[in-house]
C-alpha cells in the first residue's frame, strides 16, 4: 500500500486504468482512513497510483430508525502507471530489461478452433 500514489488528477504519462472503487460511509469517518482503505485494494489489483475522482456529500434518512447520518459518496480511479499492456513492450518486443517481468501475462487464446474476427479465416 505504501508503493500506491494518491494522486489529485491523472497523470500525463502512459498508464491502464485498472477499474474505480466507490465507497459511501459515514461522513464522521475520516477520508484518511478511506484513502488508506482503497490503497490497500488499489495494491491488490496490481495498481500503483490512485485518483479521486469524485467525492460528495449528502444526508441520508434510516428508514428504520428514521436518523439523518451524514453520508459521504467518494469514487477513486485505480491506474498502473508505466507501460499499458497494449504498449509494445508489454507484448514483447523490446525495452528495459526486467520491464516485463512486471507484467501480466496475456490471457490463452479462446479455444474451439474459430479464427479470431478480422483475421479473414472462413
Amino acid at each position: 500500500p505504501a508503493a500506491v500514489e494518491v494522486l489529485n488528477r491523472f497523470p500525463t504519462g502512459i498508464y491502464d486504468r485498472l477499474g474505480t472503487v466507490t465507497v459511501q460511509e459515514n461522513a464522521a469517518f475520516p477520508l484518511d482512513r478511506t484513502v488508506t482503505a482503497v490503497r490497500d485494494k488499489a495494491a491488490q489489483s496490481g495498481a500503483n497510483a490512485i485518483v479521486l475522482i469524485q467525492q460528495r456529500q449528502f444526508v441520508q434518512r434510516n428508514e428504520f430508525t428514521r436518523q439523518r447520518t451524514p453520508t459521504r459518496f467518494t469514487v477513486f480511479a485505480l491506474l498502473r502507471r508505466g507501460v499499458p499492456m497494449s504498449h509494445p513492450v508489454a507484448k514483447g518486443r523490446g525495452g528495459p530489461p526486467g520491464l516485463r517481468e512486471n507484467i501480466a501475462p496475456p490471457p490463452p487464446p479462446p479455444s474451439g478452433g474459430n479464427a479470431p474476427a478480422g483475421s479473414g479465416a472462413r
